[in-house]
């Protein structure tokens, strides 16, 4: 098997292009045969010739993207060559009429050869409706999919009022397969509205890709080549209703082109584009306004009362306040989401800022100074190891925190000594161990996993240290039962009654929010909340009955191994949370 070729180098459009010389005869055909079919003073010969235009196109087409398609990534490839089997499967209906016309003469309008039609017309639309270049999560696919419902019940209702309702009357005395095919035609070609609106809200992670614009040019002539022909079609001969044929052969050629180029991958984007174009989410509601305005005529025109007509006048300005809200919602969460990774960006350098310093600064001293002994450059040394994996911690915590998959912190339990643990939480905190009062008993050892503790009485001290006061405590309580209690007191305003609860999520900093003097980000209560949520204890707040200001706690539940001399539970290094 012959290596697929470097897609990368090719360049996108139609520069280098290869169209083989079957496709010229093929084009040149369509053009010949469509517009000699509206020419040709016998109808007969001309509906003929016009089918075997179509089936020509519809032939090159298939053919095209089922080939030009290999090349292409596999869900690409899936996606156009179920467009190329539609248009085989379409071309079975073609000929049929096309046998039809030969052997008997004439064709129905509307008969079984239309069911190739519908299954080739559906096959078509579900591949170019999952096209996976276009971007978005579930929530964004589910919002479009309801874009295109809005577009889709308003198009099939005006399709109803402007297409069906003149020819009702013939179509309720036509056979029954011809009601049921002409009834079926606009839902359909509202389907195919639905598969457009798909591709075009959806975000694209390319910059421009001319064979989506190409193939839905061709789909919108074949739609109205539809529309047209079913207004003359019903209770007719294929040959009576005069489908008009350059339209068919405008929307072919289109089709012929986009599969000529459909290997070619225009150039992506480093990122998907987040910012749906305005017109492309105002479109699917283009059909509702319309919908609404023949609404508003008809009740103008009617003979309602005074009540009723205000009732439905009222509806649609409501309806319309519904959309514009949404509008709004719309812009509302983009800005949102910016202020959001702005945000991020600013928690990130800030939670990043005191360990980079001291890491910066004991690598300048083992540097430049000569003066330190063996033990001296070990101790640094460590301390730098400590500060670059508290670092590595909080990116990842960061990360976690971002995608808001906190409950899935992982631990390493082990037996620790608590005061070397409030040592160390000191010192990352880079908070001067005099400004700091520490109530602990001697002797208390803790099962925990010190580095997540560590990080969370860091976010306290610093806390504290922040919007508390001039005085702070750090109070280790062994609890009945074994139970760990941290407390970390101020003398500082507090939490306002109203914010006590929201200042544990993320980006929430309380009554701070917009206060710019004071950094922060909002992070720091909702890492602390999960380090206790993944011992298994609890996060709390209360007025502090010591210093007057705040204190935040932790109680993690069957935490103390021993105080002093007595030995609270037995060794067990490997405890897991």
């Amino acid at each position: 098997m012959e290596p697929l070729p470097d897609r990368a180098a090719e360049p996108f459009g139609f520069r280098d292009v290869a169209i083989p010389a079957w496709v010229w005869l093929s084009v040149g055909f369509i053009v010949v045969a469509t517009l000699g079919a509206t020419v040709i003073p016998d109808a007969e010969v001309g509906s003929l010739l016009g089918n075997l235009g179509v089936m020509t196109g519809f032939t090159s087409a298939g053919v095209l993207f089922v080939r030009r398609s290999r090349t292409l990534p596999r869900g690409e490839r899936l996606a156009w060559t179920a467009v190329g089997v539609g248009f085989f499967v379409g071309i079975s209906g073609a000929a049929v009429i096309l046998v039809q016309i030969a052997v008997t003469g004439e064709a129905a309008a509307f008969g079984p050869a239309d069911v190739f039609f519908f299954v080739g017309y559906l096959i078509a639309l579900s591949g170019f409706a999952s096209l996976p270049h276009a971007a978005g999560g579930r929530w964004h696919r589910t919002r479009v999919a309801l874009d295109a419902l809005v577009g889709a019940v308003s198009l099939g209702t005006l399709a109803w009022i402007v297409v069906l309702a003149p020819i009702a009357p013939r179509l309720a005395s036509a056979p029954v397969w011809e009601r049921i095919v002409g009834s079926l035609f606009p839902f359909l070609d509202v389907a195919v509205f639905v598969a457009l609106m798909i591709v075009i809200v959806r975000r694209s992670s390319y910059r421009f890709d001319l064979r989506v614009t190409l193939f839905g040019i061709g789909i919108a002539f074949q739609v109205v080549a539809d529309i047209l022909y079913l207004r003359s079609g019903v209770g007719r001969t294929f040959a009576e209703a005069q489908p008009v044929f350059p339209l068919y052969g405008i929307a072919t050629i289109c089709y012929i082109v986009t599969a000529l180029i459909v290997g070619r991958t225009p150039p992506p984007r480093e990122y998907a584009n987040r910012k749906t174009p305005l017109w492309a989410m105002v479109l699917p509601y283009t059909a509702a306004a319309a919908m609404a305005l023949f609404l508003l005529a008809s009740v103008v025109t009617s003979d309602l009362s005074v009540n009723d007509r205000l009732l439905v006048v009222a509806t649609l300005v409501v309806v319309a306040l519904v959309i514009t809200r949404q509008a709004v919602a719309i812009r509302e969460n983009r800005m949102l989401l910016d202020d959001q990774r702005s945000v991020l960006v600013s928690s990130i350098s800030h939670e990043l800022r005191t360990p980079l310093t001291s890491l910066v600064g004991f690598l300048d001293l083992l540097n430049h100074a000569t003066s330190f002994d063996a033990a001296e450059r070990e101790e640094m040394l460590g301390i730098v190891y400590d500060q670059a994996t508290y670092m590595a911690r909080i990116v990842s915590d960061l990360v976690m925190l971002s995608r808001g998959d906190l409950g899935e912190l992982s631990l390493h339990v082990r037996r620790v000594d608590a005061g070397r643990l409030v040592d160390a939480a000191i010192v990352a905190s880079g908070i001067p161990r005099e400004h700091l009062t520490i109530e602990l008993d001697d002797g208390i050892e803790i099962y925990v996993d010190p580095d997540r503790l560590e990080q969370a009485l860091v976010n306290l001290l610093t806390n504290a240290e922040r919007y508390g006061g001039a005085h702070r405590l750090i109070r280790f309580v062994a609890a009945g039962g074994g139970d760990l209690v941290i407390e970390v007191h101020d003398d500082g305003p507090g939490v306002p009654r109203q914010h006590e609860i929201v200042v544990w999520d993320r980006f929430e900093r309380g009554p701070n929010r917009y206060n710019a003097a004071i950094p922060g980000s909002g992070i720091g209560l909702a890492i602390v909340k999960a380090v206790a949520t993944a011992h298994g204890g609890t996060a709390g707040y209360r007025v502090s009955e010591v210093l007057g200001g705040a204190c935040f706690s932790l109680v993690l539940p069957g935490r103390i191994a021993r105080v002093g001399a007595d030995q609270i539970r037995p060794d067990e290094t490997a405890r897991s949370a």
